[in-house]
């Protein structure tokens, strides 16, 4: 989806990082992982091993999108000895410009281990559903120990406003819609007035990872259920800690819900053994003493903005902008997610997506 990267010459970059205490090998090479549409994850490898950068892409001045410095204090804080939550690669170092990129970037150290994606190419442990309840355990365990981090013992207390942060983000997601809808989605419109109509209080500070999935975390290769590092941390921010519960749900296909559903999915949750949606909340609930009677609401909200972000990439296929055939299925997606959202609301819980 996104455009060829031109990276700059190894050799610069492993120069540049020396004076931050960062020495590189003899013969640096530089790639890139991804397709570039978002922030940059580049691997740097040399005679010593590999790390890894990551930094904006090129040619985009949003600081809010793109806050290398943000994401590197989040890990930062995260890898510290107050933290109860280490599940984070090493940081190395923070690189402002002038550098190479000539835009501030990170490095990071790389953590070798699996991780799951959507595909028919699934590592062997996947069909074992004891094994993958044992991974799907203890990646909740772990999402419910990130949001009982303690905020001022790391440094995040003033990492955001947790105050009002609901009402903030149905704003700003609707905005977001009004801006590049392209369609008249009455789905769409039925779910905005459920989420602005019944909205809850904030009632639950925390640090939200904001895109937490199987596709993000790494997991030890010999013992998959030892999660070794949460990856991507370019939407971390203080508030709800339902919010972000809402978010890792929405993205947990089971093997009841429709087949066009089922092809949306971002890892192997539908593989038998994976916890259920209802057991992921249960779970959570137990393990933080989260009240959890509004999660209907949470669940709706998040498919309100993956349909926000389909809506989105479709604006770009169907402004020209792209020819990704991809982004033009987006819509269809969109009205599927948003029929599901609407389904929940009605029926007051989280139901099967069609």
């Amino acid at each position: 989806m996104g455009q060829p990267v031109e990276l700059p010459a190894a050799a610069a970059v492993a120069a540049c990082l020396r004076p931050h205490g960062v020495n590189v090998g003899e013969a640096p090479r530089l790639t890139l992982h991804g397709h570039g549409h978002s922030n940059l994850t580049m691997a740097l490898a040399s005679s010593s091993g590999s790390i890894v950068l990551r930094s904006g892409p090129p040619g985009v001045h949003i600081p809010s999108a793109h806050d290398m410095a943000r994401e590197y204090r989040v890990i930062s804080a995260l890898a510290s000895n107050a933290s109860t939550f280490r599940a984070v690669p090493e940081p190395l170092a923070f690189v402002p410009p002038p550098n190479p990129f000539e835009r501030p970037f990170y490095a990071m150290s790389l953590v070798e281990g699996v991780v799951l994606r959507n595909g028919k190419n699934q590592p062997d442990f996947v069909a074992d559903a004891a094994v993958m309840q044992r991974v799907s355990c203890a990646m909740i365990d772990a999402f419910a120990d990130l949001h009982r981090v303690d905020l001022a013992a790391v440094g995040l207390a003033d990492f955001g406003k947790p105050e009002g942060y609901i009402a903030r983000q149905v704003r700003g997601w609707a905005g977001r819609y009004e801006k590049s809808q392209t369609d008249d989605v009455t789905t769409m419109n039925e779910l905005r007035v459920y989420l602005e109509r019944t909205m809850p209080e904030d009632a639950y500070p925390a640090l939200l990872h904001g895109d937490f999935k199987y596709d993000n975390v790494v997991l030890d290769r010999e013992d998959p259920a030892r999660l070794l590092a949460v990856l991507d941390w370019e939407m971390a921010a203080l508030g709800d800690a339902r919010m972000d519960l809402g978010t890792l749900v929405s993205y947990w296909i089971e093997p009841g819900d429709g087949a066009a559903t089922r092809k949306l999915a971002f890892g192997p949750t539908w593989a038998p053994g994976n916890l259920t949606r209802a057991e992921i909340v249960e779970r959570y609930a137990a393990r933080t003493g989260t009240n959890l009677d509004r999660m209907p609401w949470f669940h709706c909200f998040a498919l309100y903005k993956l349909c926000v972000v389909a809506q989105q990439l479709y604006a770009r296929f169907a402004a020209g902008k792209s020819q990704d055939p991809r982004l033009g299925g987006m819509l269809d997606a969109l009205r599927l997610l948003s029929l599901w959202g609407v389904r929940c609301a009605e029926a007051g819980a989280i139901v099967a997506a069609p």
